[in-house]
């Protein structure tokens, strides 16, 4: 919902890359060429759609009118060049803030598309009258795993990948890898020192410090973190790094990755 004015062509084109990026289909209003009432048709499009945009610059009147219809089902995604384009009933609703063409085009689109992926994350599947498209993010180990083994300890380079294997888009907040009570190994994310949890406990975590760091992960997208780990010469056998998967729609997924050096080989098996 924005104003059909040639000045907001540039800011449709960030919407349209930002939705393209998240693998998310977007319309605007005169895109439809269907024949009837316009307005109906405008509120056909805002009932069927998993989330919508509000381009409240200038105060457009026809956008508001929109937008009320929008608001009483769907959490809008509001853009404004300023503050004083929200009225004061919009105020307490967050809102991208983009000054004017001269912003920053590339962090726009990404503000978008997490805005994007993190609204239809969460919307609830009770509004949606088919079967809603659902996020799935699974944890898996791809490729050859390097190692080297001395007397004390065995180092293993693992590849693995973080794949969204659902028919919806995610927005991922954190992943975390720990290493198990009492076992001496560590492990940590190649480049990045060792740390440690409140208790002590090794792990390698990839967390989104804000929105801006969320990975917007929409099938078939992936995340291809490397993990460094130190398995000691008591866990070579086998050592069960127990990982969690955690995405803006709460949902979690928890599993082992099982690392040790069987069968004459260093072997990494996920198991969820």
């Amino acid at each position: 919902m924005m104003p059909f004015d040639e000045r907001f062509d540039w800011l449709w084109r960030v919407v349209i890359d930002a939705a393209s990026a998240a693998d998310i289909s977007v319309v605007r209003a005169d895109e439809i060429h269907e024949a009837g009432v316009v307005i109906d048709q405008i509120k056909a499009a805002i009932e069927r759609a998993d989330a919508v945009i509000g381009v409240c610059t200038d105060r457009n009147a026809n956008v508001f009118y929109e937008l009320g219809m929008a608001l009483g089902q769907h959490e809008a995604i509001l853009l404004a060049e300023s503050e004083t384009d929200l009225p004061f009933d919009l105020q307490h609703r967050r809102a991208i803030l983009y000054e004017d063409q001269s912003v920053d085009l590339g962090w726009l689109r990404d503000q978008v598309r997490d805005a994007l992926v993190a609204t239809i994350a969460a919307r609830p599947s009770s509004r949606v009258l088919a079967a809603p498209a659902r996020a799935d993010l699974m944890l898996v180990q791809r490729g050859g795993v390097a190692a080297s083994q001395s007397t004390t300890s065995s180092t293993m380079n693992i590849p693995l990948e973080l794949e969204n294997v659902g028919t919806g888009p995610a927005a991922l907040w954190w992943v975390k890898l720990q290493v198990p009570d009492g076992s001496t190994s560590s492990m940590w994310r190649l480049g990045e020192r060792i740390t440690r949890d409140e208790e002590g406990r090794c792990v390698a975590e990839w967390v989104a410090r804000d929105a801006q760091d969320v990975v917007a992960l929409g099938p078939p997208k992936k995340l291809e973190p490397r993990l460094h780990v130190e398995v000691a010469q008591e866990d070579a056998e086998s050592l069960p790094l127990r990982y969690i998967i955690g995405a803006q729609d709460t949902s979690v997924r928890e599993g082992v990755l099982d690392v040790g050096f069987r069968g004459g080989g260093p072997v990494a098996t996920v198991e969820s």
